[in-house]
């Protein structure tokens, strides 16, 4: 029976041993002999002050005592040094009782977890790292809101000034030409500094009262001089069942607009866009907003939908030279709608046209609301 039980200790691939209350060997395994480097009869001769440095001795001699003290299993990691080399294991004592109840022997294994512990150091190096890098990227892009941002206000500034002082076609053309490059170049601007704001989880959200009405109306005024340059219809129906002012983000709301709204003008050059809001559900003060924005653009490919809100994607690379833009807007809409408990969709047929779709609940407000 003792051949038979050593031949089972020997094959297990942790370190197994028993000790006395003194400290001495009284079972070893091969594993244990294979970590030292010595016969079963050399190591039962020896004390763990014989093998380990100090601050080992002291980790077994408390470990040792709480299981004697409550006669129950005690767990722990230790780190050993062997031949110059950092190990670490992870320990299990437990007590091996007389017939008396009494803690006569200490059983322990040992298992090396120094592959295991190696990883989680490098990968707890690779994350400081990356926390690093990102606080240098946050702080990157908000000094280049400030540098860019300002002169792009002071191009656009001056291009408005000259727009009313006398000029010819040619000069207007190209004046006209100026401020729109500057426009998009600034909204793609916004777009970056959004997503990074938003990825980086320092986005916050308003909880204020609102008049929906107002707000999709002042959203949406820049973008119908814009339906009328393309000669096509930007029209808006807000539901009467809507309530009247709402507890939320309004600014958030417009720029979730601002962008399904653009985004569909962009794609279509006949037809029109069509925005409609509307309650889906009104239960215990709260408003099931949703809102959908239809055109009759050149639509999307079955095969994309499904990446369509993605990071910096677009139907394929003809659509970015053509049309323009980074690829973020529907990418911010989505995070954005998703931040405040909401769901976005999309339903599109290729040729035919797209309508893209949220919906966010909002507490309804007694409050007079805010004008945005």
């Amino acid at each position: 029976q003792h051949r038979l039980t050593q031949e089972i200790i020997d094959n297990i691939p942790s370190a197994v041993y028993i000790k006395d209350l003194e400290g001495r060997y009284m079972v070893v395994n091969k594993k244990l002999c294979e970590i030292f480097g010595m016969t079963p009869q050399e190591l039962l001769t020896h004390r763990d002050a014989d093998l380990f440095q100090n601050d080992n001795v002291q980790n077994f001699r408390f470990a040792n005592e709480q299981v004697i003290l409550h006669r129950s299993m005690v767990t722990y990691e230790d780190v050993v040094m062997r031949n110059g080399v950092k190990h670490y294991y992870w320990v299990v004592k437990f007590p091996l009782l007389n017939s008396a109840g009494e803690v006569q022997n200490i059983c322990g294994l040992a298992t090396d977890i120094t592959e295991r512990k190696e990883n989680e150091l490098q990968l707890m190096q690779a994350t400081r790292a990356a926390e690093r890098a990102r606080s240098a990227q946050e702080s990157f892009l908000a000094n280049m809101s400030h540098e860019i941002r300002t002169p792009m206000n002071g191009i656009m500034g001056m291009s408005n000034l000259l727009l009313s002082s006398p000029l010819d076609p040619e000069q207007r053309d190209y004046t006209e030409n100026i401020l729109e490059s500057a426009r998009h170049l600034l909204a793609i601007i916004n777009d970056i500094l959004d997503f990074s704001k938003i990825k980086s989880g320092k986005f916050r959200f308003e909880h204020i009262p609102f008049k929906l009405r107002h707000a999709i109306s002042k959203a949406l005024i820049p973008l119908q001089f814009k339906a009328e340059e393309k000669l096509i219809e930007l029209k808006v129906e807000v539901d009467d069942m809507v309530p009247e002012v709402l507890m939320g983000d309004p600014l958030r709301l417009q720029q979730i607009l601002i962008n399904l709204v653009g985004n569909a003008l962009k794609f279509t050059s006949q037809g029109g866009v069509y925005v409609l809001a509307r309650c889906g559900e009104v239960h215990a003060g709260v408003c099931d907003l949703e809102i959908t924005v239809s055109d009759t653009g050149i639509g999307i490919p079955a095969d994309k939908l499904e990446m369509i809100f993605e990071s910096f994607t677009q139907n394929n690379a003809n659509t970015s030279r053509k049309y323009g833009g980074t690829g973020l807007g529907l990418a911010i809409v989505k995070q954005l709608v998703e931040l405040q408990r909401g769901k976005v969709w999309v339903k599109s047929q290729l040729g035919i046209g797209s309508t893209f779709g949220f919906r966010i609940e909002y507490n309804i407000s007694n409050m007079p609301g805010e004008m945005f």
